[in-house]
């Protein structure tokens, strides 16, 4: 459970990524059918959202099978602890990263060595939206807290 001091630091949004990523990291195989069901709704590189709203990807279904194939494949790991520390660290990422263009890399959201994460939404110059999470074996504060 979060804090009120979470909440109101982390959007809905931001709080929803850390749920989902502990949801699949705790229980892997809850997302095949969610994967299944996305993987249906590709034509070539691109996947239906809604009756009328269609998104274009650079990996097509293939990176649906990947993402199949390594679920079926992984174990259970413990959840994530949020860091509000590592948040403003994405928070700031996302300030440096959305004005110049640039883009980063997927992280594994299944390393076991991970034990905390933070998430931050926010705005990019050429994808109009981005999201950071960032990851570690734990965290401290400036005045020594551990998150």
């Amino acid at each position: 459970m979060m804090n009120s001091a979470q909440t109101i630091i982390l959007s809905p949004l931001e709080l929803r990524v850390i749920e989902e990523m502990n949801k699949v990291r705790t229980t892997p195989r809850s997302y095949l059918p969610l994967l299944n069901n996305w993987k249906q709704r590709f034509s070539g590189n691109q996947v239906k959202l809604s009756q009328q709203v269609f998104l274009r990807t650079i990996e097509g279904v293939n990176a649906v099978d990947e993402a199949i194939d390594f679920i079926q494949s992984t174990r259970p790991l413990s959840p994530l602890k949020l860091s509000l520390g590592m948040s403003q660290a994405a928070k700031d990422h996302v300030r440096d990263q959305g004005e110049t263009g640039n883009i980063g890399h997927r992280n594994n959201i299944f390393n076991s060595a991970f034990q905390v994460a933070g998430v931050a939404f926010g705005y990019h110059i050429q994808y109009r939206n981005m999201c950071v999470i960032t990851y570690a074996g734990g965290y401290k504060t400036a005045a020594g807290r551990r998150e």
